[in-house]
């Protein structure tokens, strides 16, 4: 017996839609494109500004779970400008030139200073490292310490007992 195997027909797998499943997809997307086109209701600038101001101070009073607390600085800044380009591309608000720079020189002063935090964070790291390097070896140390102490203690003890064992019976006692 041999093996044969069967030929295989291109496109054998798929199936073709009916002319009834065109249409209906065709207008589902009419049907979808309606909901597109309503626009959502204007918002007061109050409105923009309390929204901005709200995730602003969430932002602000922020606190990172875990060390090394700048890997959250990224996602941090991003979401700031997040917030603050929301509230710039809202139509209801107006921005001018003086907000610009503003704005432009904040995040400026930001970038500085978690670039600061960053460097001090790294710096804080090496010295733990260097701290913990500094443990192991006075762990090492004690170590290496008992050890000998116990050699030169079990020495001491058979040098002991072979000098005992120099002396005659009644010496010994």
């Amino acid at each position: 017996m041999s093996y044969k195997p069967q030929a295989s027909r291109k496109g054998s797998g798929r199936l073709s839609k009916s002319a009834h499943d065109k249409k209906a997809k065709e207008k589902k997307k009419r049907a979808d494109a309606k909901y597109l086109r309503e626009e959502t209701p204007e918002v007061s600038a109050k409105e923009v500004t309390e929204k901005a101001l709200s995730g602003l101070n969430r932002l602000g009073n922020q606190v990172f779970a875990l060390s090394p607390f700048s890997q959250y600085f990224d996602d941090w800044l991003l979401n700031l400008r997040q917030v603050v380009s929301e509230f710039e591309s809202n139509p209801a608000i107006k921005v001018d030139d003086q907000f610009q720079k503003e704005h432009t020189q904040i995040f400026l002063d930001v970038q500085a200073a978690l670039a600061e935090n960053r460097l001090a964070e790294s710096n804080l790291t090496k010295e733990a490292k260097a701290l913990s390097d500094n443990n192991h070896l006075i762990v090492e140390a004690d170590k290496e310490y008992a050890q000998k102490t116990r050699e030169l203690s079990n020495r001491r003890n058979s040098e002991t007992t072979a000098k005992l064992g120099d002396y005659p019976t009644e010496y010994a006692k």
